[in-house]
């Protein structure tokens, strides 16, 4: 009668234990929930630097090495914001056909304006062909189709019309009179934060412009999300709007209506792309403000990665990202916590099983 009285007291308490510990997760707030997903991810092999503001606050600023990457997105974003500039003192109209600055082209390409191929509307073809070969061929009419030979020809007229290099261009109109780190085809975080006072403040262009720059102009293939000057826009699944411009190596993602900015920049040899991590972020973030739903004790990837998607509908096969189990297991349990917890409960069915038999 004893044992079996010592049995069920010794269960009870390592069930008040677990309840207590997963409480103790849970009472953690914001900062502390991506700080504590920071770390585990930089011990999985992500290298990088990240940002979030929420509800008007910074709620995590991480930014170590302060690393320029390459980003061929941001460029597209860059060459819209220099176009605009060049168009407000009169040196180029982006409606007028491209012809009007450029006359190698064939006759295929003369009425596209510099808006469509900044938009990627009635794209070049992108597929392993040379920029003289794409000429050649036939345009995606009246589709988007992202392609690099766009962004090409919009270099090529910005440096007709200013009769210099595109970088200089860039340099004299952005990068210098702003302080910016980056080259044309470059971003950082510091960069990045820039970009985000100037959009909400209107610096750099003026109101009208930046109502240009974030205005939906062509239908992505998916059917529901749109491509402006360089971001991308999608409606979530409560009916608000997620914009973002993201790669690989950098991801900038608005929620407006949610007043929540999500910045990350991954470095060259992370194991991680950024826009992953900040598809995680996003979970950590709205799970933690909307409660949908909440977090495990030991945050699980699988279900912040299912937050996230609830908020973009454009949910591409993120659960290639998530580390094998054996990986999983390890981080899960690095804690001082956690260890003690699982030795104790292996310690613990060992005595059950002695008393018992």
């Amino acid at each position: 009668m004893v044992k079996y009285i010592f049995l069920i007291l010794n269960n009870l308490f390592w069930v008040i234990y677990a309840q207590n510990s997963d409480l103790q997760i849970k009472k953690m707030n914001l900062n502390e929930q991506i700080t504590e997903f920071w770390n585990r991810m930089t011990r999985l092999g992500f290298k990088g630097n990240g940002f979030v503001n929420f509800n008007d606050k910074i709620v995590f600023d991480q930014n170590k090495n302060s690393k320029v990457v390459k980003n061929p997105y941001f460029e597209n974003f860059y060459l819209a914001v220099l176009t605009l500039k060049l168009e407000e003192k009169k040196i180029l109209d982006s409606n007028m056909p491209i012809k009007n600055y450029l006359n190698f082209l064939p006759e295929n390409l003369n009425q596209l304006t510099i808006n469509q191929l900044l938009a990627h509307h009635n794209a070049l073809t992108n597929y392993n062909i040379s920029f003289d070969s794409a000429l050649t061929k036939p345009l995606f009419n009246n589709n988007h189709n992202y392609s690099i030979h766009n962004l090409t020809l919009v270099k090529k007229i910005l440096q007709e019309v200013t009769r210099k290099n595109i970088q200089i261009v860039y340099n004299e109109h952005i990068a210098e009179p702003f302080q910016l780190k980056s080259n044309i085809d470059e971003i950082c975080l510091e960069d990045m934060k820039f970009w985000e006072s100037a959009i909400l403040e209107n610096k750099v262009l003026q109101s009208d412009q930046w109502k240009k720059i974030f205005t939906p102009f062509s239908l992505i293939s998916d059917g529901y999300s749109y491509y402006s000057l360089g971001w991308k826009f999608t409606e979530t699944y409560r009916q608000t709007v997620l914009i973002l411009n993201e790669s690989q190596s950098a991801s900038y993602r608005r929620y407006p209506m949610d007043r929540l900015t999500i910045m990350i920049t991954a470095d060259s040899n992370s194991l991680y792309p950024a826009e992953q991590i900040a598809h995680c972020l996003s979970g950590i973030c709205f799970s933690h403000f909307y409660k949908y739903p909440p977090i495990s004790a030991n945050f699980d990837y699988t279900t912040l990665i299912q937050i996230a998607d609830t908020f973009w509908k454009d949910s591409l096969n993120y659960l290639n990202f998530i580390p094998n189990e054996s990986t999983l297991d390890v981080e899960f349990f690095g804690t001082e916590m956690c260890k003690s917890f699982f030795f104790n409960s292996c310690f613990n069915f060992l005595l059950n099983f002695y008393f018992l038999f």
